[in-house]
């Protein structure tokens, strides 16, 4: 019972907090899965100690991670360009500088072309700002509001 009252109040608390699809699709299979959980016989038939056991599988298993990793650092090696060892900077769009005309201006980076404006310098917008000021002028960190007229 209890199992079920854990993933009752895991949806719950998604659709409280976030209740967008992305965030909680997997509070929806914990639910099946704890009723398939009881379908289980109570003694388990396999173990994977004995697996485990076995020499030759051991030994399979050391390989197979040896490989991997010998993989990871000869392609961080041979591709200069693509080094799976740091973590990249993805490129900026192409941008242009806006600048928004309110009591206090400030300036914008919007796209050249469509509306995607990817790793671009912030404050970025998609689109040029018709009525829009900094609520605390000069400071970025407390954020835009639309201006009221």
């Amino acid at each position: 019972m209890y199992f079920f009252v854990w993933t009752f109040v895991s949806i719950l608390y998604w659709f409280v907090t976030a209740p967008d699809l992305r965030f909680g699709d997997g509070f929806f299979w914990v639910w099946p899965g704890t009723a398939f959980l009881f379908l289980l016989p109570g003694a388990p038939r396999f173990a994977l100690s004995d697996l485990w056991k076995n020499p030759k599988i051991r030994i399979t298993f050391f390989y197979f991670w040896g490989i991997c990793g010998i993989c990871i650092v000869g392609i961080s090696l041979f591709l200069l360009n693509k080094n799976l060892l740091t973590i990249g900077e993805l490129p900026s769009r192409p941008v242009i500088e806006y600048t928004v005309n309110a009591d206090h201006p400030f300036t914008v980076w919007i796209p050249k072309e469509g509306d995607k404006t990817g790793n671009s310098p912030l404050p970025s917008t998609p689109y040029k700002p018709t009525n829009l000021e900094m609520r605390e002028p000069g400071n970025l960190s407390k954020g835009f509001r639309p201006i009221r007229r």
